[in-house]
């Protein structure tokens, strides 16, 4: 049976989901090094930073897995080749404008 539709799908979800995730502060979880554990809600300072890049990475993995399954493979096949460089530039793009107070 030939996947690479839905893996064409889950690649490129995933992708789009990450940076949605990111921009927008949808995590999962968040992960307090200081205190060394995982929590669905925000805690008080006192807990330390919350690390969300394990957040939003299970954010994107989830939309990605879950659409790849409901996409038909043979729907996600006939995605163009060309998305495979364009939508990482647009992401790159749209990460760049939205954090660029960090590069000015």
């Amino acid at each position: 049976m030939n996947r690479q539709g839905s893996l064409l799908v889950l690649s490129f979800v995933g992708a789009i989901a990450y940076v949605l995730a990111y921009n927008f502060n949808w995590p999962v979880f968040g992960y307090y090094p200081l205190i060394g554990e995982f929590h669905l809600h925000a805690q008080p300072k006192s807990s330390g930073p919350a690390m969300l890049y394990y957040g939003w990475i299970t954010t994107a993995a989830i939309a990605a897995v879950v659409l790849a399954v409901i996409v038909p493979s043979r729907i996600g096949a006939k995605l163009p080749a060309s998305l495979g460089w364009i939508v990482p530039l647009v992401l790159i793009l749209f990460t760049f404008v939205y954090d660029r107070h960090w590069f000015l």
